[in-house]
């Protein structure tokens, strides 16, 4: 029997829905295992009763520990989780909206946070300038251990690709709790559509906000890092031939650097496979220096 059905109301689990993937390398089972301590003579074991282990099996079945926690932590499987709520995409969404919907997997820390991005091409809008076009896409992260199950609603960038996240009314979170119930969500789904049409006129309005680059360095360099403000600046220099010297330049080179692990921006190596979870960082990141007043005043 599926939790999932514990979490999301209404929806029966386990109906494939042939437009959205129905193998993917984040569809592994994520499995309990008592936990226990051993004494330094080597042979004696005490269990724990109070937690458990999660585990799951690589390409070679070789398990790989993804987290400890407590004995009430209901365990939610990504493909459960995922299927779910693509079938609740199947009422939020018109057949048109669906077509040639895309779909792009990650996970870091081995598994222990699994990220499944949708972007809608045929929900979109343009912002003027024959340069950009704005597509809605939704973004499901499921973890174990610490992560909570997180919807995402946003827009990404067709011209170059850069990715955002639209802000915090559009952010649905849930723990892994025993009893813990998301209700359908097909109606939020279609509000945050809504909003994401009418933020349109507002990118509009970077899009033809022209500034200077004393205040693109400015701005960086109070709300970035030192070398990191350097980068950013660069970035805007390439996105100022495309977009102009505007508002939207400016975005765009932050976007581009919450969207692009590569080049100036590759995520430091650290020897742990962390990169889609410092992306989805970096993309917070960003959201929260766009709702800062420093922004308000320069797209103003």
């Amino acid at each position: 029997m599926s939790n999932v059905v514990d979490f999301i109301e209404a929806v029966p689990s386990k109906v494939t829905v042939p437009m959205f993937p129905q193998e993917s390398e984040l569809y592994f089972t994520a499995v309990e295992r008592p936990l226990a301590w051993q004494h330094k003579d080597g042979v004696s074991h005490f269990p724990v009763g109070t937690h458990k282990m999660l585990l799951r099996a690589d390409a070679q079945r070789i398990p790989i520990q993804l987290a400890v926690v407590g004995q009430g932590y209901q365990v939610v499987q990504n493909q459960d989780l995922f299927q779910s709520i693509e079938e609740q995409f199947m009422r939020a969404f018109s057949s048109q909206e669906l077509t040639s919907v895309r779909v792009n997997d990650s996970m870091s820390y081995g598994g222990r946070v699994c990220l499944r991005e949708y972007q809608f091409p045929n929900v979109r809008c343009d912002i003027g300038g024959g340069v950009s076009e704005i597509a809605f896409r939704t973004i499901v992260k499921n973890g174990f251990g610490g992560s909570s199950i997180v919807l995402y609603t946003g827009a990404i960038d067709f011209f170059c690709t850069n990715g955002m996240i639209s802000g915090q009314y559009d952010c649905m979170y849930a723990r892994h709790t025993k009893g813990l119930r998301i209700s359908d969500i097909t109606d939020r789904v279609r509000r945050s559509i809504d909003v994401f049409y009418k933020q349109a006129d507002i990118w509009r309005g970077w899009q033809g906000k022209r500034i200077t680059y004393e205040e693109v360095q400015q701005f960086f360099e109070d709300k970035f890092s030192g070398r990191l403000a350097l980068k950013l600046y660069r970035q805007y220099l390439i996105e100022e031939q495309v977009h102009g010297p505007t508002v939207w330049a400016l975005y765009s080179a932050m976007t581009y650097y919450s969207s692009h692990n590569e080049g100036e921006f590759v995520a430091r190596n650290t020897g742990t496979d962390h990169a889609a979870v410092t992306m989805l960082k970096r993309e917070e990141q960003v959201q929260r220096t766009i709702a800062s007043n420093a922004w308000s005043a320069l797209a103003a």
